[in-house]
């Protein structure tokens, strides 16, 4: 089982970590409130049970986000994270659309698979715009 959890950071919370880990859940952990989050206790929870952890003491707001996103991608199917991203876009940016298909608002599969590739611990080059319109033309795409 994989489970996403955004808590305290604290020894209550290794604990808690710990009794998942040891029913064989697979944990990726991220800050609910980066000014209560223990850097010993989220370096721990990693070292120690080799959950994925997304915490660190004073985060900004960004950061916080970031993080949040690192946690879900590491146990979410990617389609799924495409989805939820999907609707969090059209709750914050106040869209509605009539019935129909819509295609996935543009950036989102990409932040998805580059939050997976980061969690995972793989780096990725940017693409030149040579490579974008080959890969965005469907006239000289393969």
């Amino acid at each position: 089982m994989r489970i996403a959890a955004c808590l305290h950071v604290t020894t209550e919370t290794a604990n808690l970590c710990r009794a998942l880990h040891a029913g064989g859940a697979e944990l990726a952990l991220c800050a609910s409130n980066s000014l209560s989050t223990k850097g010993d206790v989220a370096a721990a929870i990693h070292d120690e049970l080799g959950a994925a952890v997304f915490a660190v003491h004073g985060a900004d707001r960004e950061t916080f986000y970031r993080q949040v996103d690192a946690a879900l991608a590491t146990v979410m199917d990617l389609t799924f994270a495409t989805q939820a991203l999907a609707v969090q876009h059209l709750a914050t940016a106040g869209v509605t659309l009539g019935p129909g298909v819509h295609p996935v608002p543009a950036g989102i599969e990409e932040r998805v698979a580059r939050h997976k590739l980061a969690a995972l611990g793989v780096g990725c080059d940017d693409l030149t715009a040579e490579q974008e319109s080959y890969l965005r033309d469907w006239r000289i795409g393969s």
